[in-house]
């Protein structure tokens, strides 16, 4: 009786996900504005954003990208909206923020192996402009080329980087790897040595020891003290 009771539970759970899937869609400004929201709070942010698309275009180029959930039941809600400054170096975000009354400019781009360590190391080569609160064209391209600046050596070093994990791949072709935690990972155990190393954010560190188990005596520790214990055992495999 109870496990009827738990199949029923379950198949209502599946029932009501299965009604309120969602679908991403990216539309433009425009677009967007055609929209009817189930929902007037969605109506009145999209229509705030337009106001801010439209003080920051009337000094420099700027595009919207608006995020919409589309619900089964074909209504639609607003999920964000992100701004670009229109260049053609990298994807560069700006925001309002409406409590601190201050544009913030970003750059909107991932890198593989250069993480926040490393991009707040090539930020200190560079001087960043003052934050704005009224915008101008000058200030508005003053951020632009400090972040194009910024992206252009962050670029350089995650080439650099994954330029190195590849050398190292390659240089590991065709020995019998054992790979652990999605290839991240691997050893290499040949003649009772491990060559081990781990690949992390474009660096890979490397470690070397003794790999195979011996008797634990006291002839053994002197053999292996005076470097004779591999000698023997190749004589031992060559008699």
């Amino acid at each position: 009786m109870l496990n009827n009771f738990l199949f029923s539970e379950l198949c209502c759970i599946f029932v009501y996900h299965l009604k309120h899937t969602t679908m991403k869609n990216i539309l433009s400004m425009d677009e967007a504005l055609k929209i009817n929201f189930y929902n007037e709070y969605h109506t009145k942010s999209l229509l705030e954003s337009k106001a801010t698309l439209d003080e920051i275009s009337k000094f420099y180029p700027v595009k919207a990208e608006v995020t919409l959930l589309e619900h089964s039941d074909n209504t639609f809600s607003l999920d964000y909206v992100n701004m670009f400054l229109t260049n053609d170096v990298c994807r560069i975000g700006i925001k309002f923020d409406s409590y601190r009354k201050k544009y913030s400019i970003y750059c909107h781009e991932n890198y593989k192996n250069v993480d926040f360590y490393k991009i707040s190391n090539i930020k200190e080569k560079f001087t960043a402009p003052k934050n704005i609160g009224v915008l101008t064209t000058k200030k508005i391209g003053a951020w632009v080329k400090y972040i194009q600046d910024v992206h252009i050596e962050c670029v350089k070093l995650d080439n650099e980087l994954t330029n190195g994990v590849d050398a190292f791949l390659k240089s590991i072709e065709g020995e019998d790897v054992r790979w652990f935690n999605s290839k991240t990972q691997g050893e290499i155990v040949k003649n009772g040595i491990k060559f081990s190393f781990k690949i992390e954010k474009g660096y890979v560190s490397k470690k070397i020891e003794v790999h195979y188990s011996v008797n634990s005596d006291l002839e053994t520790f002197k053999k292996l003290a005076n470097n004779r214990l591999g000698l023997e055992k190749k004589l031992e495999r060559v008699a």
